[in-house]
């Protein structure tokens, strides 16, 4: 006589898909969201400020209608000329920006490889994007405490190699 054993496995798999929709009013919002860009647009660097303007002008272009759908209202561009990005005026156009203009978000390029502009974003709690790849913006950034508004888009010049 010969024995033979069979095995069946049988998987069995049950799927229930819940679906929720929540419905959530948009916030309103008083005037025109206002970036503040500041940008070298005299000068030595003029160039490269003309093109970060666009960037910035790009990103309205391309995404303002996320503004205008849930904050009901739109993004006005506010530039100021930073001319040879010496921290001076780095500092000044980034205080203009924050206290004069009463900007709700900072944009710019690699205004002056020092993290100067980070503090005064980090003063008025304004996030603040940019792509300055300096080791010092690196280190003064990694006390997330401190400057938790300032997002950087770029590597730091260390890992260029």
């Amino acid at each position: 006589t010969e024995t033979v054993t069979e095995t069946t496995t049988e998987t069995v798999t049950e799927t229930t898909t819940t679906t929720q929709t929540v419905t959530v009013p948009a916030a309103k919002f008083e005037g025109p969201v206002k970036m503040g860009g500041f940008y070298p647009l005299t000068g030595l660097w003029a160039s490269e400020g003309r093109e970060f303007t666009r960037g910035a002008e790009l990103s309205i272009d391309v995404w303002g209608w996320l503004i205008e759908e849930y904050l009901g209202t739109t993004i006005e561009l506010i530039t100021v000329d930073i001319e040879d990005k010496t921290v001076d005026k780095v500092v000044s156009a980034v205080e203009r920006l924050a206290t004069r203009e009463k900007v709700h978000v900072l944009v710019a390029g690699y205004p002056s490889w020092t993290g100067a502009d980070c503090d005064v974003a980090a003063k008025y709690k304004i996030p603040y994007g940019h792509v300055d790849t300096s080791h010092l913006v690196a280190q003064k950034q990694r006390d997330q405490e401190k400057y938790w508004m300032c997002f950087h888009a770029d590597p730091y010049e260390t890992w260029y190699g």
